[in-house]
């Protein structure tokens, strides 16, 4: 069986997670407004293991459909159990009220950049409910249909239905078929819905508040909004933006959202970039190259819309003389 197929040394990590799990007293932790995705990557500890689920923040409206298919509750707030699990969360920034410290936590992520150590992490997978699908699979073991089918949404919901598939998420898919209905898989994220009013509203001020800088043929851009900020971000993609950043401010801290086109992805890292600039902003942040995120102390916005635009414009920049002059 090729690495095309499986996720390198997945066996070998699956065996020690399912050891640790079966030991000790476990929970799961999802990241905060938890999407299908990391709920689904939760389901097979849940339901098999009895772990205890926790959502700082709560769920998604996505991730409670999933929920509640699988008749899972979620708490809020500090778990005490021995063993951490914690799924599709690269940073501790997206764990708001849980503290790591003196914890033993395994971390199952397809996200890179973040400051929460690896454990079984791929970021050649599409989805994190992949790689659980996988480390299942490659120990033998039969998944529930219910969990099964849950895991399915998952990777249909992350590969934005296929269209960022990897070798390994059909192999993930193969396997999941046989034992749940991928039919149900897609009716457990529901049917296109009428948007709401207030997404939508969300999106035209965001309009009215871009401020917004050309470079070259791409067009970066900065906004601010008080929720629906993914809607936002992909909205703005939608409309030509190839790079775009959705700022939230909350009580005592900013939060950055940020995506970019498929053609931006190649000259800028927005995982790597945001990264970057929490560090040395006494924040954090972390994601993929294509959507990132970050938490950083109070700033003024204007100071950190020259921020994001200044950087974001040089290191494309940058990129693109470095690609021009390899070519010659």
């Amino acid at each position: 069986m090729g690495e095309c197929s499986t996720l390198p040394n997945i066996k070998e990590k699956a065996k020690t997670l399912i050891n640790m799990v079966k030991d000790k007293e476990a929970t799961v932790i999802v990241h905060r407004h938890a999407d299908p995705d990391a709920v689904a990557s939760a389901s097979p500890f849940m339901v098999m293991f009895s772990a205890k689920g926790y959502a700082p923040q709560g769920l998604s409206a996505q991730g409670k459909r999933v929920a509640e298919y699988l008749g899972l509750e979620f708490k809020e707030g500090e778990p005490k159990e021995e063993l951490l699990i914690i799924v599709d969360t690269a940073s501790s920034s997206q764990l708001p009220g849980i503290s790591l410290q003196n914890r033993e936590y395994l971390r199952i992520d397809h996200h890179v950049e973040g400051d929460l150590r690896p454990f079984m992490v791929y970021p050649q997978a599409s989805s994190t409910s992949e790689i659980v699908a996988l480390a299942f699979r490659s120990l033998g073991i039969r998944l529930p249909k219910e969990v099964a089918e849950a895991l399915m949404a998952g990777i249909i919901y992350d590969s934005k239905t296929f269209r960022l598939a990897k070798p390994t998420t059909f192999t993930a898919m193969e396997y999941l078929s046989k034992l749940g209905n991928v039919s149900k898989a897609f009716s457990i994220l529901g049917e296109q819905r009428e948007e709401d009013i207030s997404v939508k509203m969300a999106k035209v001020k965001a309009c009215e508040r871009l401020i917004h800088r050309k470079v070259k043929d791409f067009i970066i851009g900065v906004t601010e909004i008080g929720a629906h900020e993914s809607a936002v971000a992909k909205a703005l993609l939608s409309i030509g933006l190839d790079v775009v950043f959705v700022v939230r401010e909350d009580k005592d801290e900013v939060r950055v959202y940020a995506r970019a086109s498929p053609r931006a992805q190649k000259y800028l890292d927005l995982a790597k970039f945001l990264s970057e600039l929490a560090e040395e902003m006494g924040g954090k942040g972390g994601g993929h190259k294509g959507a990132a995120g970050a938490v950083l102390p109070k700033i003024e916005y204007e100071k950190l819309v020259n921020k994001l635009l200044g950087r974001a414009s040089r290191r494309l920049a940058e990129a693109m003389r470095s690609e021009s002059g390899s070519e010659r």
